[in-house]
């Protein structure tokens, strides 16, 4: 076999031609990768963001959720306090009419005693 022989000037040019193939090559890869980038950092943002508003429209939600509990828990412990308070009232009026009756007792008692006799 024989030795192919290239020109020194020949082989500058075909390295020439091949590096600026290479780099337009090169730099038509960058392009397009920076071109994804920026599609794939615009998607990323926006389902971010979307994320985000899913987010705060939860948490506003949990907190007319816990706003309506407490109001609920306030109402509870108002009717709990008025109940307690009607049962108290009412406990109280049953006393006073249990010491009425045992004062009319005692008088119908004291009344039915003839002179000179003793209560039974």
């Amino acid at each position: 076999m024989s030795d192919i022989i290239i020109s020194e000037a020949v082989f500058e040019s075909f390295l020439k031609s091949l590096h600026s193939k290479v780099a337009a090559e090169m730099q038509a890869f960058r392009a397009r990768l920076d071109a994804h980038e920026a599609v794939y950092r615009a998607q990323l943002s926006a389902g971010l963001e979307s994320k985000m508003c899913k987010a705060e429209e939860i948490e506003r939600r949990q907190h007319a959720v816990e706003d309506r509990l407490r109001a609920a828990e306030d109402q509870i412990e108002i009717k709990l306090r008025a109940a307690e308070d009607e049962i108290a009232r009412k406990r109280r009026a049953a006393e006073d009419q249990i010491e009425r009756l045992r004062q009319l007792e005692r008088l119908r008692q004291t009344a039915a005693v003839e002179p000179g006799e003793r209560p039974q």
